[in-house]
This record gives C-alpha cells, sequence and structure tokens, in this order.
C-alpha cells in the first residue's frame, strides 16, 4: 500500500512531495506523461532562495496503482479534481484520507460528495510557485498550509497531517473555521488574477497603479458581499488585509490563473473568477467588476472554464 500518494506533480505537489520525502515520509508523487518521464528520469528539481536539489521520488502513474493510499494529497488544478476523485473511487480497498489543496471554495464538497466514506481535509495554500522547464521554482511569498476537516470520522487527522507537513519544513496549522480561510483564499485568487489579466499586467504590479490598485479593491469587496450572503463570516478588514500582503508581491510575479490563460492551456478560471460570477447570480449579489472581467477575458477569446 502506497502511504502517502501526492496526486499532481506540477509546482505545488511536487514542493509538498519534495518536503515530505526530504524529511523521511514514505511518499509517492502521481503524474503523467512528459511529467513523468522526466521524473523518472531526472529526478525532482527545485530551484528556492536558498539554492538548487534534486530529489529523487517514486513516481508512477495511475494505472499502477494497486489500491488505496493511506492518504493522497490533491495537488492538482481544480478543473482536474472530478477526474481525480473518479479514479479515486473506483480503486480496490478501503478509503482513506484525502487532503485537497485545489483553488477555490467547492473543493472539499466535490470530494466529500464522490469518497463518502473518506475523511476530507480541505487545506488553503499561500505562496507562489511556478513550473520552468522541469524546475520548480519558489518566488516570493513564503509557503503555508492552513488545514480542516470538512467531512469524515476521523478527528485526529487534521492534527496528524499539520504535525507532518511542520516536521517537513512547511508552515501549517489547523484553520479555526476551513470555509472561511477558503473564501479569504478566493478574495485573493480570484480577484487578483482576474484583474491582473484583464488589465494584462503582472499580478504584483497591480498594487503600483491607483487605478489598478482601485479596480483591485472593488473586486475583492464584491467577493466579500458574496461570501457573506454565502454565510461565511469573513473578518470586517479582509480585504485591506488582503491588499497589505498583495502589496508585498514582486512586481514580476504572476498568478497561475494569468498564466494558464495567457498561454491558453485549462485553467482553474470557472473555480476562481467563473465561480464568483456564478454564485452571485444564483444568489443575487451584484458584482460588476467581476462581469465586466468575465465578459473582456472571453471576447478576447482566452481560456475556457472546463
Amino acid at each position: 500500500m502506497v502511504e502517502t500518494l501526492v496526486i499532481g506533480a506540477g509546482a505545488i505537489g511536487s514542493f509538498v512531495a519534495a518536503r515530505l520525502h526530504r524529511a523521511g515520509n514514505e511518499v509517492t508523487l502521481l503524474a503523467r506523461g512528459r511529467r513523468l518521464d522526466q521524473l523518472r528520469r531526472e529526478g525532482l528539481r527545485i530551484a528556492s532562495a536558498s539554492g538548487f536539489e534534486t530529489v529523487q521520488i517514486p513516481a508512477l502513474e495511475w494505472d499502477q496503482l494497486e489500491g488505496w493510499p493511506r492518504q493522497s494529497i490533491i495537488c492538482t488544478k481544480t478543473c482536474d479534481l472530478p477526474h481525480v476523485l473518479d479514479r479515486l473511487r473506483i480503486l480496490p480497498g478501503a478509503s482513506g484520507r484525502i487532503v485537497t489543496l485545489q483553488n477555490g471554495v467547492e473543493a472539499p464538497d466535490q470530494a466529500a460528495r464522490s469518497l463518502s466514506d473518506s475523511t476530507i481535509l480541505a487545506g488553503r495554500v499561500h505562496g507562489f510557485f511556478e513550473l520552468r522547464e522541469g524546475t520548480v521554482r519558489h518566488v516570493g511569498v513564503d509557503p503555508d498550509i492552513l488545514l480542516g476537516r470538512t467531512a469524515g470520522p476521523d478527528e485526529r487527522a487534521v492534527d496528524q497531517v499539520v504535525q507532518q507537513l511542520k516536521a517537513a519544513g512547511i508552515a501549517s496549522a489547523v484553520a479555526q473555521d476551513i470555509r472561511v480561510e477558503l473564501w479569504r483564499k478566493l478574495l485573493l485568487a480570484a480577484s487578483l488574477g482576474g484583474v491582473a489579466s484583464y488589465l494584462r499586467i503582472p499580478a504584483g504590479s497591480v498594487m503600483l497603479s491607483p487605478c489598478s490598485a482601485a479596480m483591485l479593491r472593488r473586486a475583492m469587496a464584491e467577493v466579500s458581499a458574496l461570501a457573506r450572503v454565502s454565510g461565511i463570516d469573513l473578518p470586517s478588514d479582509c480585504v485591506d488585509r488582503t491588499l497589505i500582503f498583495t502589496a508585498k508581491f514582486p512586481p514580476d510575479a504572476t498568478t497561475s490563473l494569468q498564466r494558464d490563460l495567457m498561454a491558453g492551456r485549462t485553467s482553474e478560471y470557472d473555480a476562481l473568477v467563473g465561480a464568483v460570477v456564478r454564485l452571485a447570480r444564483s444568489r443575487n449579489v451584484p458584482v460588476p467588476t467581476f462581469l465586466e472581467i468575465d465578459r473582456a477575458l472571453f471576447s478576447a477569446g482566452f481560456g475556457n472554464r472546463t
């Protein structure tokens, strides 16, 4: 049986797998295609301010899994989550512990509906990572993960995973209310990724101009209002604090949403900007800034929501 399976060998998944492996955990990284071939041939390459390292981690593909891992950490994009859940559901054996690290606010409930016998832990990740030419690069913001249990019987799971991550050198803590934290991340990721893509400037440069900073504030205020209507009690100063946090980003930093849209790749648009528009419409909450972003991006032919 695989002890810890990290699903998704992109930037976040590779970083988490490398840290856990280096700390002595039994970790397997699930990848596919050229990325899987590269991992097997060259190892996992990570570049950061502290230097460059290559980590040799066991890597496999779905068809090589023989049963349920004890613990699965899902690090794929949100748009890939339904496929991951379908593949987990048909594995032989008992269910296991599931950790979702997707952007957006809907992933934990999707996992719970699909894997009803599993314990579901939702995670909120902060930190800028990029995967360039097979090398994971950590840029700017130090990574940290907040976790909370959203479904399932294992009440000790959150504390155990937090301790595992902390022992691996990943800043981690138990969230007082993980759904609040997921909405706080949505407020950041959907607003910043949407505004930066709309303006076609790096996300780290949005706060450098009064006009773009004002647009970002309006977008964040709309997500905050939507959260309140959705029963999520965001702190009253959430927008101000998030803007202060955003102002610390390197000027050339970009979001994953922004990079995917500009490259024409499948993106998390539907879980971020698309989700704000969709949820606002269903709850009769005005979001004019997001509607403007949505219309402009799709009239320009960027990305798709599937």
